[in-house]
């Protein structure tokens, strides 16, 4: 009965993975009808589970995390959600919090697949900040690429010289991808209640909007929408941030690689 109940979570989560992950995809949303379902029925199964308290507690740790990343527009209410959900099936699989493992899996693999993709895009019209970007990334690269040979971890020194060059290339291209790829100037009657604004750049414009936020890219509440429509006049412009990078494809990824790392590969070392 264990056995069976641990076989029908794991086909569950991956489930409800492979339709986040579509949904993301598709419109850029992981939807709260799959969320909600999701995290009562984590919460049905967690009674079933010896790490109960375990489930529930991580559980409201990524909630309580997770709004503050979303406040500041690093990560999406339905990703939150989701990780949520799933800390209550799995808080733990073979000894690891299985909610860590698919996070780092789930960054890593975004983190390489953007990475390639966005250098791609700006290296067909390299600038300045992209050129020396590529260089500090492929010198800090090499460096670790080399301590890894020296203390003989050489199977993982490829591995770390492609992800690091990629990361810290995105990351050091960050701002520059946000403002060409995703930054856009609408008029105020043109706002939607689930874009992110340029808070920053709006304040510095209407000094009366640092009472909302002077967040960069700051997701408006109901409370917030409608304040900042009667501060600003109905023919102002401003900028948000529209269809950013999707994450619902590699969560999905992160769980079943994760299922799969953990069931045949002893990480035990890692703690």
């Amino acid at each position: 009965m264990i056995i069976m109940l641990f076989e029908i979570k794991i086909g569950i989560v991956i489930l409800a993975g492979l339709i986040a992950a579509y949904t993301d995809y598709r419109t850029g949303y992981i939807y709260d009808w799959l969320n909600y379902s999701f995290i009562v029925l984590g919460a049905i199964l967690a009674f079933f589970s010896p790490n109960i308290l375990w489930a529930f507690g991580q559980a409201v740790i990524i909630f309580a995390l997770g709004y503050v990343f979303y406040r500041t527009g690093k990560i999406g209410g339905g990703d939150i959600k989701f990780f949520a959900g799933l800390a209550l099936f799995f808080p733990f699989f073979n000894g690891l919090p299985f909610i860590l493992v698919t996070l780092v899996l789930a960054s890593v693999l975004a983190m390489l697949f953007y990475g390639i993709y966005y250098l791609v895009l700006l290296l067909k019209k390299p600038n300045k900040q992209v050129i020396q970007s590529i260089i500090i990334s492929l010198v800090v690269a090499l460096i670790l690429f080399v301590l890894f040979i020296v203390f003989s971890y050489w199977y993982l020194a490829i591995i770390i010289f492609v992800f690091g060059f990629f990361a810290l290339t995105s990351l050091l291209l960050k701002d520059l991808i946000m403002q060409r790829f995703y930054r856009k100037e609408i008029l105020l009657s043109k706002l939607l209640n689930d874009d992110l604004v340029d808070m920053n750049a709006l304040s510095k414009k209407h000094s009366k909007i640092k009472k909302i936020s002077t967040i960069e890219m700051f997701p408006l509440e109901p409370k917030s929408f409608k304040e900042l429509k009667k501060l600003l006049p109905k023919d102002a412009k401003l900028f948000v941030y529209r269809n950013l990078p999707v994450f619902g494809p590699f969560i999905a990824l992160g769980i079943i690689l994760g299922f799969i790392i953990l069931s045949f590969v002893n990480l035990g070392f890692l703690i």
